[in-house]
């Protein structure tokens, strides 16, 4: 069962700052930008698309 994990998604990281997305990670698949914010420390992560925002804002 793990095994099969560690071939489909990349290990995950032992420290927050050791983190890195891709652009397949941060992107929805019509090409939609998914991640909104992300501080220089990746304390904080905002993960919406625009149009999301927009819906909440209503």
């Amino acid at each position: 069962m793990y095994y099969s994990r560690d071939k489909r998604y990349p290990r995950i990281p032992a420290r927050r700052q050791d983190l890195l997305l891709t652009a397949e990670q941060t992107t929805t698949k019509s090409g939609a930008q998914f991640l909104m914010y992300h501080s220089p420390t990746n304390d904080i992560l905002i993960f919406a698309t625009e149009a999301g925002v927009r819906l909440l804002a209503q």
